[in-house]
């Protein structure tokens, strides 16, 4: 007799999905990545979650404090009482209780919940998640609330350590940044003030202690310089085409026969790796650097289960944020178009809500994409929530794409390369309905090599920058401010 399984509705309310994995369905679909059991206890995520909770205290409870949060809970003992805690979490609600400086107990139980820690229990969240509006509860998915409070709370810090008059040389250089993303060490990227010189965003110099473990704008610029994130660029490419591994700092400083002159460093980014052959075995940690991985639709026929589950395996790592580059390429053969669309297939069933998927998507010509976008749109469709984190990366299409992507994924965010200088008048319309919250930059590198270059490299970010800034009447440094960051929302950084 054929085995029947149980279909049940979600427990967060206003989601009415009937799945048979509930505990996973809420990880995959309500909770932010720094949530997830793989990275809960890593020490990159310690301050990332700690926000999520503070976001949930200051909605539900009115105040910054977790204690009062706890308690409230406590009385309310909302979760089913026939509900346990497995003995699969335990480890790390152990390990949450040592990090946290929280009382050991025993034995976990739910109702009533004895312990802080509980609270990242994905019951417990669950239940705090269902007191939101739909907005704060995609908010919290998506990680904007956290960012809420952690640039509050930079501001507050701000406030506090700086001096109150706005003219004064120091304030100003604390104040410019990159992004809004800042860790409790006061290391991290600092948040451009619009009410500030935003034409001047700077990089925080790095301290000397508690880096090894998060990615961070490690030094690579200098105070004085407008710093601009590359979110898509090959580093194990480069080092291939020049004959040596290489990081980051060594791509930006190698000579490659012409300099760039826009007055624009890089600040950091995202490499993409997306060869069978090469994919990591070693994942680099460099603080400036975070990772996505994939197969290439130009690699489709090296595709393999042993690939797959390399893949699964890297994308555990908590320095990988993205799956990709994947998808369509249609400027190969027509005879390899399927075995690309089953591998593209294939590959999407590695991707979470929570993580981004970094597409290549691609035409038979620069400026004929049209049946490839809207091929690549039927299937993800087919297989990923509309809520799905995207990144176009190497946008080329018409403002018909960008209306279609964007309205159908949400967090649909468009790369673009230094190939808009060559945008046909449609590209370029595209590219003005692009809304700035949803624009990234990227090299692409080592593709796309400038006049002069024997490559590309990070190090001509600028190039891109610039022709945007052109052709949009964007002021280049409000641009930047944009550009990093949605790549630092997009890419959890």
């Amino acid at each position: 007799m054929k085995k029947r399984f149980r279909y049940k509705l979600c427990v967060v309310k206003g989601c009415y999905n009937k799945i048979r994995n509930i505990r996973r369905h809420v990880y995959e679909q309500h909770l932010p990545v720094e949530l997830q059991v793989q990275y809960i206890t890593k020490g990159t995520f310690a301050e990332r979650r700690r926000a999520d909770l503070v976001y949930l205290a200051r909605r539900l409870v009115g105040t910054d404090q977790l204690e009062t949060l706890f308690n409230s809970v406590v009385r309310e003992n909302a979760v089913h009482h026939e509900a346990e805690v497995m003995a699969g979490d335990v480890s790390w609600l152990h390990r949450i209780c040592e990090m946290d400086g929280l009382p050991r107990v025993d034995r976990f139980v739910l109702h009533p919940i004895n312990s802080q820690a509980l609270l990242y229990h994905w019951r417990v969240l669950a239940g705090l998640i269902s007191k939101l509006t739909e907005e704060e509860g995609q908010m919290f998915q998506d990680g904007r609330a956290r960012l809420l409070v952690t640039r509050s709370e930079a501001r507050d810090r701000s406030r506090t350590e700086r001096p109150v008059d706005r003219r004064g040389a120091d304030h100003t250089q604390g104040r410019q940044a990159v992004s809004g993303h800042r860790e409790q060490t006061g290391q991290a990227v600092r948040q451009v003030d619009q009410q500030d010189h935003i034409d001047q965003p700077v990089v925080a110099p790095p301290s000397a202690d508690n880096t090894q473990d998060r990615p961070a704008t490690a030094g690579l610029v200098s105070q004085t310089c407008i710093a601009a994130f590359d979110s898509h660029f090959h580093l194990d490419r480069c080092s291939r085409r020049v004959g040596r591994e290489m990081s980051l700092p060594d791509l930006l400083a190698l000579d490659v026969g012409a300099q760039p002159t826009s007055g624009i460093v890089c600040g950091g980014g995202v490499s993409v790796h997306c060869d069978p052959k090469y994919l990591p075995v070693r994942i680099p940690r460099e603080n400036s650097v975070v990772l996505a991985v994939g197969v290439h639709p130009s690699h489709a026929n090296e595709y393999s289960t042993h690939v797959y589950n390399t893949l699964k395996e890297l994308l555990r790592d908590p320095v990988v944020r993205a799956l990709g580059e994947i998808g369509l390429d249609f400027s190969l053969p027509p005879d390899s178009w399927d075995l690309q669309e089953r591998v593209f297939t294939d590959l999407l069933g590695l991707a979470m809500n929570c993580r981004p998927i970094v597409l290549h998507v691609r035409g038979r010509t620069h400026e004929d994409g049209g049946e490839v976008y809207h091929r690549a749109l039927q299937i993800l469709k087919a297989n990923v929530s509309p809520v799905q984190r995207i990144h176009l990366h190497c946008f080329t299409g018409t403002v018909e794409e960008v209306m279609s992507w964007s309205s159908t994924f949400q967090h649909c965010y468009f790369g673009i390369t230094n190939q808009v200088a060559r945008f046909n008048r449609y590209q370029q319309a595209a590219l003005r309905r692009i809304p700035l919250n949803r624009l990234l930059v990227e090299t692409d590198s080592p593709y796309f090599e400038p006049v002069g270059a024997r490559m590309n490299t990070p190090a001509f970010i600028g190039d891109t920058v610039r022709s945007i800034s052109g052709l949009l009447g964007v002021e280049i440094g409000q641009l930047v401010q944009h550009t990093n960051s949605n790549m630092l929302q997009l890419y959890e950084w």
